[in-house]
């Protein structure tokens, strides 16, 4: 009787080995099909990493030539401002001049209040 007992309960714990063995099996099943899941994962966010540096590279080139182009532009319109100060400085000039030459007859006045309203 005594073996008997110690069949049944060796059967009873290699029933609970196996009963544990396809648990364990169902979750490493379940660590295999996230690994797989986590290296797509991977390769996705490295493709979409690449993407991004490629992208912001590329910003980069336009945003350095944007940058010189206004630089340049910047550089062309203080001429012009410098020779419009210019322009207005001599025209300042000449009207002051054509002032203090006042002619007396019509003509030089109409001139003169024309000069005087273009200001």
């Amino acid at each position: 009787m005594i073996p008997i007992v110690l069949d049944l309960i060796v059967a009873g714990l290699l029933a609970g080995v196996i009963a544990y063995c396809l648990v364990l099996d169902q979750r490493l099943r379940a660590l295999r099909e996230g690994q797989t899941s986590l290296t797509d994962f991977i390769a996705k966010l490295t493709e979409a990493t690449k993407r991004a540096e490629t992208t912001l590279a590329g910003i980069k080139m336009v945003a350095e030539g944007s940058g010189a182009e206004l630089q340049q532009r910047t550089k062309a319109a203080r001429a012009a401002a410098d020779e419009l100060a210019l322009l207005v400085e001599s025209g300042s000039k000449l009207s002051s001049r054509l002032e203090g030459q006042r002619p007396e007859n019509g003509a030089g006045q109409a001139l003169l209040k024309a000069l005087k309203e273009a200001r």
